[in-house]
């Protein structure tokens, strides 16, 4: 009838209308991708010329690509398209008849929708699948015993065809209608970085007011039919007359209004929820923890708690070889975690390494970093009250005692009997020292940047204060403290920050929420899956920031989503440490101000750790990077020339071609066969009885 093609016709319209607008939008957006791609190549064209040839040849092979490989190939329809495809072709056939190409004349000819389905076996082997976004297809046989019982009297102007399936199935038409799909094309959900998030949200969105309207257009037909209106004219005087005589009912209507209200407002809420966990998720994201990437490598993991004494509660994790006489710690350095020492596997990993030889491995994680736990709950932003003096004479004191308490609850380092009163009563790592045997078992640690700056210290403090430290050397990645020069960036940015901290003072330097850090990880998702943006962002990190080689396998571009696992976040304190130490030049404690000062080193000036570089008694191997823009390799030249003149024989100093991050998370085979020959050396001057096995297969 007419009320039934003027829906149609309406529904139709909004199909249209819907298509047409996403078909607008991707446009848009691949116009504003290829200006930004434009953009992009233009800065590598005139300041990477490497990375410029590099993304032309990547062009070039995909231009000479197979057509079927060709990425700017025609590509067959979507199912739900084809469908739409096919309903137009009925449509004009029943109006208009159709063109048969082998025929010299027009012909009139009616087909079937069935019919016209029939003629797609794709379609219906798509349909089939399991998992298909399609609905199950109604049968040929149903589908063309319907379209005839609908066609029983031909055609004529009097007697149009029949309207075609419903465009999809509602409360109307689900128990008279054959099932059927909905012939709309609706935009596949794909949750990758964030700019495709945002087309796909958009495209969505489009879906979703579309189907909106046309929900609310089969309701205003399904309303305006003649026996609804009918029942509502006859409805309506009474319901006035009955609101006149009793005026409690319209109290009773605005409260249900009200609450259809709440009810639609809490709907909102929670679509957008779930709109938020969806474009901002982290489902396709690399988001293992430490602890789930060994076990995946197939690795043996344990985990710890340590409480240092002013009541931080630390993890610390192991990689296990209790059998072990030799113990390997892995301190990380600032805006990291553990993460770092096994992001590449078991090949490229130093932490995986050194178990494959035997090492009994454990992995510190600085206070800052993971649940942030404390014994007093109600510590609030006081628990970012920290420096590097705290990582250096708090946190490792107490991971160093933690290794030792583990390796004597084990039997491998024994007891010492003693029945004198202990000499540092107030020191309980000294105290532990007094109690075993050392001896039974060799403690080396590797420590990257603002770690290697904290073990210098740790080493150097204790010993400045006549305390054991328990190491048996100890490997410096790019080591920190020292800071004659800096990169260009540090000192303009460094008094941005110091002004904005004084305006605006803070206590941390992190990700405000786990949303705030897949926004993150999204973006570089996205600028990394772009060759073009990829090569930018590898030249802004290598030129300006991190250093390393102009590589494509520069561990920015090449660890999963390093911009979730790291930047764990770090206190002011730190910052304000680092620039103390650019400023002064000097490798010192954190300076407090002279009152302070008096109070917690008992002079007013900070102590210069590198001026006692005399009271070190350990090995110190020293590792810098030529290309390392962060830690210039003239400070790390600077520890090593210090040591190197009160002990020859402690200081040793090797060079590498990496940058910064590259020593943990892209060191390469040069690098990592120097450091474990380091340690097999070590090894080799233990005793034959505490030297421990090899494992080549991991079990």
């Amino acid at each position: 009838n007419m009320w039934e093609w003027t829906e149609y016709v309406v529904d139709s319209f909004l199909i249209l209308a819907n298509e047409t607008t996403k078909s607008a939008i991707q446009e848009v957006w691949a116009l504003i991708t290829q200006i930004a791609n434009s953009l992009t190549l233009l800065f590598l064209r005139l300041f990477y010329k490497q990375g410029y040839t590099a993304y032309q040849e990547y062009r070039k092979r995909i231009k000479e690509a197979s057509p079927e490989d060709d990425p700017a190939s025609p590509r067959p329809l979507p199912p739900a398209s084809r469908r739409a495809s096919l309903l137009h072709r009925w449509t004009t056939t029943n109006k208009r008849g159709s063109i048969e190409p082998d025929s010299p004349r027009r012909s009139r000819k009616k087909t079937t929708f069935a019919e016209l389905l029939d003629e797609d076996d794709e379609l219906e082997t798509i349909a089939e699948e399991p998992g298909s976004p399609l609905d199950p297809l109604p049968s040929r046989t149903n589908a063309t015993k319907h379209q005839k019982k609908n066609n029983r009297t031909p055609p004529s102007p009097l007697n149009p065809p029949p309207p075609p399936p419903p465009l999809f199935r509602n409360k109307r038409n689900r128990n008279k209608l054959p099932p059927a799909v909905d012939l709309v094309h609706h935009h596949e959900q794909v949750t990758t970085g964030l700019f495709e998030d945002v087309l796909t949200g958009t495209m969505l969105l489009v879906d979703s007011l579309a189907g909106k309207a046309r929900d609310i257009t089969h309701w205003i037909f399904a309303s305006l039919q003649f026996s609804k209106l009918s029942a509502f004219l006859a409805w309506f005087p009474a319901a006035v007359s009955r609101v006149v005589m009793d005026p409690s009912r319209v109290w009773w209507f605005i409260k249900r209004q009200c609450a259809r209200a709440m009810l639609a407002v809490r709907s909102a809420r929670a679509s957008a929820d779930r709109t938020r966990q969806t474009f901002i998720s982290s489902k396709q994201l690399d988001v293992r923890t430490v602890s789930v990437i060994i076990a995946q490598a197939g690795y043996p993991y344990e985990e710890y708690t340590v409480e240092t004494d002013d009541g931080y509660v630390l993890k610390l994790e192991r990689i296990p070889n209790r059998k072990s006489k030799d113990v390997l710690y892995f301190q990380h350095g600032i805006f990291d975690n553990s993460f770092a020492w096994v992001a590449n596997g078991s090949t490229g990993s130093l932490a995986l390494r050194a178990w494959d030889q035997g090492y009994d491995v454990f992995l510190g994680n600085f206070r800052g970093n993971g649940e942030r736990k404390h014994t007093n709950m109600n510590i609030g932003d006081k628990y970012w009250d920290f420096s590097i003096n705290e990582h250096a004479f708090k946190d490792m004191p107490s991971f160093v005692q933690k290794i030792y308490e583990i390796k004597l609850k084990e039997g491998i380092v024994s007891p010492v009997p003693s029945t004198s009163s202990p000499v540092h009563p107030e020191d309980p790592l000294a105290t532990l020292l007094e109690r075993v045997n050392t001896a039974d078992m060799r403690l080396s640690v590797i420590s990257h940047s603002m770690g290697a700056a904290a073990t210098l210290m740790y080493i150097v403090g204790r010993r400045m204060n006549d305390l054991p430290h328990g190491l048996a050397q100890a490997i410096l990645l790019s080591p920190a403290g020292y800071h004659a020069t800096a990169p260009a960036i540090c000192g303009i940015l460094g008094p941005v920050i110091n002004l904005f901290l004084w305006i605006y003072p803070f206590h941390v330097f992190r990700f405000p929420n786990e949303g705030t850090r897949v926004f993150a990880a999204k973006v570089m998702h996205s600028l990394i899956n772009n060759p073009a943006t990829k090569d930018l962002i590898i030249y802004v990190m290598s030129r300006f920031l991190l250093g390393g080689k102009l590589d494509p396998d520069h561990p920015v571009a090449k660890v999963p989503n390093l911009a979730y696992n790291t930047f764990s976040g770090t206190s002011t304190g730190v910052y304000k440490h680092f620039w103390q130490l650019y400023k002064s030049s000097r490798f010192q404690g954190f300076d407090y101000g002279r009152v302070k000062n008096l109070l917690v080193y008992g002079t007013p000036m900070p102590p210069n750790y590198m001026a006692n570089y005399d009271k070190i008694d350990i090995p110190i191997h020293f590792l810098m990077g030529l290309n390392d823009n962060l830690i210039a390799p003239q400070n790390i030249m600077k520890h090593h020339s210090t040591l190197k003149k009160h002990h020859p024989d402690l200081a040793f100093l090797k060079a590498s071609s990496a940058g910064h991050v590259e020593f943990t998370l892209g060191l390469d085979d040069q690098m990592l066969d120097y450091v474990i020959s380091i340690l097999q050396n070590a090894m080799d001057k233990v005793p034959e009885g505490a030297k421990p096995t090899p494992v080549n297969n991991v079990q």
